[in-house]
C-alpha cells in the first residue's frame, strides 16, 4: 500500500534517519572487524584482517557522521519553528525515542570541528609537557603522561577526543531501537488515510 502524498515529509524525513541508522550499523559491523585486528595486533597476532589506523579514522568518522545526522533530524539546534515543529512531529510518530548516546554531541563535534578544538588543546598544551600523540587505535591505555588528540580502544569501543569519549555500544543499541521505531511509523503512515 503506497503512503499518502500528505505524509511526504515525514517519509523524507524517516527515509534519512533508515539511511544513517543503516550507515552507522555497515561502519560499526566493519569497525568490530578493526577491532578484533589491533586487539590481536596488540598480542602480537597479525590475522592478516582489515584494521589500519586510517581505516579506523574512517569507520568512526562514518559513524560519528550518521550519529550526528540523526541528531540534527530529531533535535535540530535551529530555532525555526517550521524546523522545530518537523522535528517535534518526527518525534511523536517514532513514540519519542529517548536517544541519550546518540545526541552526545562532544567528541563528534571535536572530530568534525578539528581545527577549532586543536586551537584550545594547543593553547592548553603550551604549557605542559609531555608527548602529543595524534592518533591512538590501540588497547593499550596511552602514556598518562601523553596527550591523546584521537582514540579509538577497541576493547569497549569507545572513540575520544583529547579526553572526551563517546561509548558506541550504547549508540548500536539506541539505534536498533531507532530503527524498530522507524519501522512502525512507516506502518502507521500507510494505516492513516
Amino acid at each position: 500500500m503506497p503512503i499518502p502524498n500528505k505524509h511526504l515529509e515525514e517519509v523524507v524525513f524517516l527515509s534519512e534517519l533508515e539511511l544513517n541508522c543503516s550507515l552507522f550499523n555497515r561502519a560499526f559491523s566493519a569497525l568490530q572487524i578493526s577491532a578484533r585486528h589491533r586487539i590481536n595486533l596488540d598480542n602480537g597476532i597479525d590475522d592478516e584482517q582489515p584494521g589500519s589506523p586510517i581505516l579506523i579514522v574512517e569507520q568512526c568518522t562514518v559513524c560519528l557522521s550518521a550519529l550526528a545526522a540523526i541528531r540534527r533530524i530529531l533535535s535540530p539546534v535551529s530555532t525555526k519553528p517550521r524546523t522545530q515543529e518537523r522535528a517535534s512531529r518526527l518525534r511523536d510518530l517514532l513514540d519519542s525515542p529517548s536517544l541519550p548516546h546518540v545526541t552526545t554531541v562532544a567528541v563528534r563535534n571535536s572530530w568534525e570541528h578539528l581545527d577549532e578544538r586543536l586551537d584550545a588543546v594547543l593553547v592548553e598544551r603550551a604549557t605542559t609537557s609531555g608527548p602529543v600523540e595524534q592518533l591512538s587505535v590501540s588497547s593499550r591505555t596511552p602514556n598518562p603522561n601523553s596527550f591523546v588528540l584521537r582514540r579509538f580502544d577497541p576493547t569497549t569501543f569507545a572513540i575520544q577526543f583529547a579526553g572526551d569519549a563517546i561509548p558506541l555500544l550504547p549508540c548500536v543499541d539506541e539505534i536498533k531501537e531507532l530503527k524498530a521505531r522507524i519501522d512502525k511509523a512507516y506502518e502507521k503512515l500507510n494505516i492513516d488515510e
